[in-house]
């Protein structure tokens, strides 16, 4: 009975869930993203956190060290984007990727992302 009852414990772990429906990325209205970024010049390298959460046109994207210190917050709309570091220097730009080059001298193609 045990030997059942272990079978069907790995058998249920085989198990799949049906597919959700896909939907159109034209069709997304809001979502947000968390992960992690790799930077690599030919100078510096490093490692950062992100969460982005979009809604509509409108952007906020945060990037920290994996510590959680030294983070970055773009806000942004198709009006321009504003950034404000760790301490609390705010930036503006008409577009993050100039923003981005322009004050941390890397160039992350956020548009592209």
């Amino acid at each position: 009975m045990k030997k059942y009852i272990f079978f069907l414990l790995i058998l249920s772990g085989c198990l799949t869930l049906p597919p959700l429906p896909q939907m159109p990325a034209q069709q997304l209205d809001s979502w947000q993203i968390n992960g992690r970024i790799a930077i690599i010049t030919k100078n510096d390298s490093w490692t950062a956190k992100f969460s982005w959460q979009q809604q509509s046109e409108t952007y906020q994207i945060r990037f920290s060290n994996p510590m959680g210190q030294g983070a970055i917050l773009l806000d942004g709309n198709d009006a321009g984007v504003m950034m404000r570091t760790a301490d609390n220097k705010v930036f503006n730009a008409d577009n993050p990727d100039t923003l981005i080059t322009d004050v941390l001298k890397l160039h992350i193609p956020v548009t592209n992302l």
